[in-house]
């Protein structure tokens, strides 16, 4: 096949051989240009290894990702604050709830002592019933 090639190529006319080689020229600077650029866009990447070099899509791809990420945990961390707050809140009403029953409670106990003290003061003792005219009406009938 070379002594062939050879042959032809001895037969074309200087001015055709450097067209076929302009031609040609042309075709290999594309594809070497091509190759370069490639290689800048989307780095190197073997089959059995993945991607060895990185290129300027690998870069974006990364960038994008990291911000991805960081706006990601960004996200749950304003969601996680908001719920902290909300039960601060919730906490905080209830401690107040409790605060008013205390009160109320601590109220009727100071009530009910005040009430034992007029009671012990009257010569009545409180651990035996007091029967009102209306018990003794109310008992007469049943």
């Amino acid at each position: 096949m070379i002594p062939l090639i050879a042959a032809a190529w001895s037969v074309l006319s200087d001015k055709l051989k450097a067209v076929i080689l302009g031609v040609g020229g042309f075709f290999i600077g594309v594809a070497l240009t091509w190759l370069v650029m490639s290689f800048a866009y989307n780095g190197l990447s073997l089959p059995l290894i993945g991607q060895v070099i990185d290129g300027k899509m690998q870069l974006a791809v990364n960038a994008a990702t990291e911000k991805l990420v960081s706006r990601a945990e960004y996200d749950a961390l304003v969601a996680v604050l908001a719920r902290k707050e909300i039960e601060a809140q919730t906490a905080s009403a209830a401690a107040a709830a409790l605060r008013s029953k205390i009160t109320q409670a601590e109220k009727a106990k100071s009530d009910a002592e005040t009430r034992l003290e007029n009671e012990l003061a009257a010569g009545r003792d409180p651990s035996r019933a007091v029967v009102t005219d209306a018990d003794l009406k109310w008992m007469s009938k049943h």
